[in-house]
Parts: C-alpha cells; sequence; structure tokens
C-alpha cells in the first residue's frame, strides 16, 4: 500500500513512478465504467416512475427519492467499485466533527470526475453546485431534480444570482451545501485560485466553512486522458478538515484566502512521493 510522503515503495519502487500496463487492468476498470453506466441507467428507469407515481405527495416523494439516491450513491462508490478493484479508501476523517456544524458550506479540492459522487455518499443532506451542462445529463439530471442540486451558468450573471439565491434558501432551511471553489478540475493538481462565492455564502449567512481535501495517490479520471486507466492501485483519503468560522470584519476574499492556504497545505504534504508531486515538477 502507497502511504503519502514516503519516497519509496517496499519493492523498491520510487513513488509515482508508473508500472507496466497490464490487459487485467484494461479490463477491470473498462467493467467498472460500464457497470457504472448500466447502474446510472437502470437506476433512472426505476426513479422517473416512481417520482411520477407520488406525483400528487411532493414531500413524500422528495424525502423517498433522496433517501434511495443516498443509498444508491452508497452501494456504488462504497461497496461495489471498491470490491471491483477500482479504488479503495485509506482514511475518512473528521467527517462525525463537520455534520457536527451543520449547515456548513462544504468546499472541496477538484482533481477528478468522482469527486462529487464520492463526498456525497459520505454527506448527509448536502446540496451541491454543479455547472449547468452536466446537469442534463442521464441520472445526474435526477440529481439536479431530487438531490438539492443547483447549476449554475457561469457565462450568464442571472444564473449565477438564481445560484446565490437557491444556496441561501438550502442554508436557511438547515441544508449543508458542497462547492468547488475552484470552479474546474486542477490537471497538474496544485490547487486553483478560488472563486469567492462559497466564502461569501458563508459571511452573509455565518456559516462555517468546512475544508475538504479529496486526495488520492495516483490521478484518477482527471482531464488526463490517460488517467482514465492508472497503472498503479488508487487510494483514496477523505480529510474533512477544522470548520473555519468567518471572523469579525472578515471579507469572503480573506477568508477563501486563510481557507485556500489551508487546504494548499495539507494537498502538499499528501502529494509528497507520489505522482502528483512529479507532475508539479516537485522532486522527492
Amino acid at each position: 500500500m502507497t502511504v503519502p510522503g514516503e519516497e519509496r515503495n517496499q519493492d523498491g519502487r520510487s513513488s509515482g513512478e508508473q508500472l507496466p500496463w497490464r490487459p487485467w487492468q484494461i479490463v477491470r476498470f473498462s467493467i467498472g465504467y460500464l457497470s457504472h453506466a448500466l447502474a446510472d441507467f437502470g437506476f433512472v428507469l426505476v426513479m422517473v416512475p416512481l417520482a411520477a407515481l407520488l406525483a400528487l405527495m411532493p414531500r413524500q416523494r422528495h424525502q423517498l427519492i433522496r433517501g434511495m439516491i443516498n443509498r444508491y450513491l452508497v452501494v456504488l462508490f462504497h461497496h461495489w467499485l471498491p470490491a471491483l478493484g477500482i479504488y479503495g479508501v485509506d482514511e475518512v476523517s473528521g467527517l462525525e466533527r463537520a455534520q457536527g456544524e451543520e449547515p456548513a458550506v462544504f468546499v472541496a479540492n477538484h482533481r477528478g470526475r468522482l469527486d462529487a459522487p464520492l463526498l456525497l455518499s459520505y454527506l448527509q443532506r448536502t446540496g451541491l453546485v454543479i455547472k449547468s451542462r452536466y446537469a442534463r445529463r442521464g441520472a445526474l439530471a435526477l440529481l439536479a431534480r431530487y438531490f438539492d442540486f443547483i447549476t449554475i451558468d457561469t457565462r450568464s450573471l442571472d444564473s449565477v444570482t438564481a445560484m446565490a439565491a437557491e444556496c441561501r434558501r438550502l442554508l436557511e432551511r438547515g441544508t449543508n451545501l458542497l462547492i468547488f471553489p475552484e470552479g474546474s478540475r486542477s490537471q497538474s493538481g496544485r490547487l486553483l485560485p478560488f472563486r469567492n462565492s462559497a466564502f461569501r455564502l458563508a459571511v452573509e449567512q455565518g456559516r462555517p466553512v468546512v475544508p475538504v481535501i479529496v486526495h488520492s495517490t495516483v490521478p484518477f479520471m482527471t482531464k488526463d486522458a490517460s488517467s482514465f486507466y492508472p497503472c498503479e492501485p488508487i487510494r483514496y483519503r477523505f480529510r474533512f478538515m477544522q470548520p473555519q468560522r468567518p471572523l469579525a470584519g472578515e471579507t469572503p476574499d480573506d477568508l477563501a484566502a486563510r481557507v485556500h492556504r489551508l487546504m494548499a497545505r495539507e494537498l502538499r504534504d499528501l502529494d509528497r512521493g507520489t505522482a502528483w508531486a512529479l507532475r508539479q515538477g516537485v522532486r522527492p
């Protein structure tokens, strides 16, 4: 097992050094992607008629479908994909403390496509801010309707304004928010500059910000096509850091800068000796 911070693995191979391709790895990951797509399709087939049957009971429909979606995420991302050997999870820390701060604004770094569903499988009563172009695809369209997904088109001022209003409504209702303040996946893994919308909400609403670190030992499902079939084992760590409350007189930009420093330092420590460090030109 690769442990972040080690310069060499037990077999003497330096961390981050790629292994040769093996046919069984390609088959295993292909099965994982296919099963994920089929599971999404099957889930939509079940949920759409169920939602129609419960049309006259909107509150019960929302609660039932929300619970089923959460269970679906747990089964798929906690059990099925790890059982296939797609990835493993070495650490989930700070979650109970973070959930005790509800409602809160969770802000996470963003490197791979699985970041959002993996985090949502751990979080309860949490809405997600997502780009509008993604919310029209299959299961995501269903999630956007029943799982408190908030869509945003950053090119439209009206969309940004509507997003902020919906986020405020969810926080006032007691629902957490999950936001990726970088706005896009970081190709090198370095933490990109933060947009301040999440931090503006926290300041305006007096809510704590919970920094969340999502870390994989190797790049997985990033903007690099080769990361969809990695050669090394994928091990995840999820760290829910100490909640950061807005300080008296602190502006959204100040809060964003403070949280960015905390997260960047944590990521640098985890990246040390891994393929991420090599991408960033950091020598072990």
